[in-house]
Formats: structure tokens, sequence, C-alpha cells
């Protein structure tokens, strides 16, 4: 009779089938990043280990600067090192290591939040621009929507009215709605008798194009409740401009 193989079997199927040790994933959050930049760094922390999930939320408030988020456990602080190393490589410097949450931005156990701003960006704060810091409006731009499954398309008129598309062949622009400015950082929108309230934000980076300066200049609309379509979408704008 020869020995049973069975248990011998069982043991490597047993070995075969036990899962390894899930990398932590980082949720890079690169909204304000040239792609360039996206891909240097990605490449820096996948070599590191990290597993890396391409994010666009906008940056916590008030924190324009680069940040990592995370859940304290038994080896955030040696991730904490690792990203840092990492992102240094990139030409990155963290502003801060946050444990547990900012701003309403948290993450479990395995996962980490990175913010990273280009430090050639102007800063500007959630609470609004310093006057004389940026020097655009947003009648500027042709702002369109960045979340919602249809694409919206937002024009604002310094007379005070507002038109809107929605980007689908056929539509024609939608008039007769309203705008006001509120504070440096709120935009009110007035559709009939209803109003929507939308966080503001401006801010601009300095690149090169060729051998010349350039700036871009970006817009943002967050809106600050639970709206019906289009409203409970966010808008972007970019408008690039050599520097004379």
């Amino acid at each position: 009779m020869f020995p049973s193989r069975r248990p011998a079997l069982l043991l490597l199927a047993l070995i075969v089938a036990l899962p390894g040790c899930a990398p932590t994933r980082i949720h890079l959050h690169t909204k304000y990043l040239p792609e360039d930049r996206v891909l240097q760094v990605t490449q820096s922390l996948e070599s590191s280990g990290f597993e890396v999930i391409a994010r666009d939320n906008r940056h916590p408030a008030t924190l324009l600067g680069s940040i990592l988020v995370y859940q304290p456990g038994r080896f955030s602080e040696r991730h904490v090192a690792k990203v840092t190393e990492a992102v240094a490589k990139s030409g990155f410097s963290l502003n801060g290591a946050y444990p547990a949450e900012v701003s309403g931005h948290r993450y479990t156990e395995g996962n980490m939040g990175l913010y990273l701003v280009d430090s050639a960006m102007t800063r500007v704060d959630w609470d609004g621009p310093r006057q004389g810091e940026v020097e655009f409006s947003i009648t500027d731009f042709e702002l369109k929507s960045t979340d919602c499954e249809r694409r919206y398309l937002f024009r604002f008129k310094e007379s005070g009215e507002l038109a809107l598309n929605e980007l689908t062949a056929g539509k024609s622009a939608r008039e007769g709605l309203r705008w006001e400015q509120e504070s440096p950082a709120s935009i009110a929108v007035y559709d009939g008798h209803d109003k929507y309230l939308f966080r503001y934000l401006r801010y601009q980076r300095e690149r090169t194009s060729g051998n010349r300066e350039a700036r871009d200049y970006f817009v943002e609309l967050e809106p600050e409740g639970f709206y019906p379509l289009p409203y409970a979408c966010s808008f972007r704008a970019k408008l690039g401009a050599l520097v004379y």
C-alpha cells in the first residue's frame, strides 16, 4: 500500500488559497495637479508598495497644502513615513499628516487619503481669496459639471443673469435664471422662487509653456445642500493664459 498523499495535497491547496497581506490603499486626490505630476507621484507610490486609487474630490476646507489623512493603526506610523518619502521623491512635501479626520474627510484602517497641491499654485482658502490675490471673476468662465451623469454648463453674466445648458443634442439653453455673489466664498443661484447656494473657490497656478511663463486660472462651485439636478452637481472651469 502506498501512503496517502491526500493530507499533503490538502495542505498545499490551503497554502495556495491563503490570501496575502493586502497593500495599503492610497486615495490620491489630484484635482489641483497637471497630469504629468499625477503620473509621477502615482509611480512613486506604487513602487513603494501602495495601491493607488485616483480620486478627484475637493481638498479639505482651508487646508490648501499637501496633506495625508489616515486611520491610526498598528502600521500607520510606518506607512506615513513611506508615503512622506515617496511623495518627496516626486517633488512634494507634506504639510501635515492627520489621524482620523480632517473637515469631514475620514478613512478606515488600511486606507489613507493623500491630498496633493502643486507648490506653484497660489493659495486661496475656502473662506475666500484675499484682496488682490486673484484677479478674475466667475463671469470670465463657462463652468461644466464634473460629478453628474448628465453634463451641464453654467454661463454667469455680469448683468446677474445665468444661462444653463444641458450638454445633450437638441437641448436649447435655459434662460431666466439669476445669480448673485453673497460673499467672497458663496454664490447664490435663483430658479424662480428657489434659491441654491454654492461654495465658491478661485485659485491660480503658475507654469511654463515652452520658454514662456504661463498661468492657469480655476473656478469651482460646490453645492451646499442636497438639491435637485442640476443644482446637485459640482462645477469647474479652467482658463490658461501667457504671462506678459
